[in-house]
């Protein structure tokens, strides 16, 4: 889900970056929703319940996750 979340985050960027025409532009608007949707309702809410806490991965951790990781 993470690994999703920030390829979906990239594709986004790069598409408003590099891309031309509108259908570029709504793709990348697009990718950058899904990338934020995924941060804060997949991984963000199962990081506030403590899902991730036994994995030991600091980023994941209730105490240390970082809100405003994407975009």
């Amino acid at each position: 889900m993470i690994r999703i979340c920030r390829t979906s985050e990239v594709a986004g960027r790069a598409l408003l970056h590099f891309g031309v025409g509108p259908l570029s532009w709504w793709s990348g608007v697009m990718a950058l929703a899904n990338a934020k949707i995924l941060d804060n309702m997949e991984i963000g809410h199962n990081v506030m319940h403590g899902q991730y806490d036994w994995t030991g991965d600091p980023p994941l951790n209730l105490q240390t996750f970082e809100w405003v990781h994407c975009l």
